[in-house]
């Protein structure tokens, strides 16, 4: 692994066969991405640098566990920029034959901080019982109770709105940098299987079938690679077990696969309210039925079969999904009570 850069923008991978010439083309083709977006002052700065390290660590850690199952050697980058899309992009490095770059949102490490944040708040006491989850025997009726002003509740919601309305508001409360350990590790999570999945893009060999989008970041306009709905699930399930198999979600298994379903659940929710204000007249009865929806719904349709450690790390998120239900319901709500107003 090549030495992390200055700013957003770090390889990920530089690729055995690529000259030196092309590794500095590549990275300073992305590096020029960046340098158009707007200065940032010191306290940003420094997020910068600390959400560098931390997605640095998560795709690090999610390419060698990618390597050890024969991953194709090719030169890979990341870099933060200014995209609307919290998932991000794969994106062709211009006059580098073969060089990728994953591109993630700068609006994602502050959403993931306070998405993560708000789901510890919203859990019953779970505690792990040696190699076992449980879900305490109140959970099932734990939604009951999780009226606007519920711990975790408001945190969740507003989370939502921020990206409903297209931006996360750096005015809110800031969420503290040292996450609850559980919070953090379902953080960690989110942020590694986002990663993971464009890795298993490339693992796949889907770059060779894709097709070209453009995305804008700020007021750049980026050439990306766009996938099948097909080809995504087969990266969403490949990423997840990526993501479970590295070491910093070593023994956390059920936990990272309740915050990786539920930042599953956010978009989906995010994409149906989005249909319902657009006044679509093909919008989505539920959820569930939007792209986001069927994804989550594939990724868990053979969840009994995957027990990492022999743990079976879905029952944790099957027991704790009535929570998210009870969510939807109230951002249901409350941007219906917006719209009208």
């Amino acid at each position: 692994m090549a030495a992390q850069a200055s700013g957003r923008t770090w390889w990920v991978r530089p690729g055995r066969r690529v000259s030196a010439a092309d590794r500095a083309a590549a990275l300073a083709h992305v590096r020029a991405l960046e340098a158009a977006v707007p200065a940032a002052g010191v306290e940003e700065a420094a997020a910068r640098v600390r959400d560098t390290l931390l997605f640095k660590r998560f795709a690090d850690e999610a390419l060698q566990v990618a390597a050890a199952r024969g991953l194709p050697d090719t030169p890979v980058l990341a870099t933060l920029l200014p995209v609307e899309a919290l998932d991000g992009h794969l994106m062709p490095v211009a006059g580098v034959a073969g060089a990728l770059a994953i591109v993630l949102s700068d609006r994602l490490p502050r959403f993931l901080d306070r998405l993560a944040a708000a789901l510890a708040a919203l859990m019953p006491s779970v505690e792990p019982q040696g190699q076992d989850w449980h879900v305490p025997e109140a959970a099932p009726r734990w939604p009951e109770r999780l009226g606007l002003d519920a711990p975790g509740v408001s945190g969740f919601l507003d989370a939502m709105l921020e990206v409903l309305s297209g931006m996360v508001d750096d005015r809110a409360p800031a969420v503290p940098r040292d996450l609850p350990w559980s919070a953090a590790a379902m953080r960690d999570a989110m942020g590694t299987f986002l990663v993971a999945r464009h890795v298993a893009h490339l693992a796949l060999g889907h770059v060779e079938r894709a097709s070209f989008a453009s995305a804008d970041a700020g007021a750049q306009e980026l050439d990306v690679l766009g996938f099948s709905g097909d080809q995504d699930e087969e990266a969403d399930e490949l990423g997840l077990a990526l993501a479970l198999g590295t070491p910093g979600l070593k023994g956390r298994g059920p936990l990272a696969v309740w915050g990786i379903d539920a930042l599953l659940s956010s978009f989906a929710m995010v994409e149906f309210l989005d249909a319902q204000s657009e006044d679509d007249s093909e919008a989505f009865d539920t959820p569930a039925d939007t792209p986001w929806g069927q994804r989550r719904a594939a990724l868990w349709p053979n969840d009994g079969e995957v027990r990492p450690d022999g743990e079976d790390v879905f029952a944790l998120a099957r027991g704790l999904s009535p929570i998210l239900v009870a969510c939807w319901r109230h951002l249901a709500r409350i941007a219906l009570e917006q719209e009208r107003h």
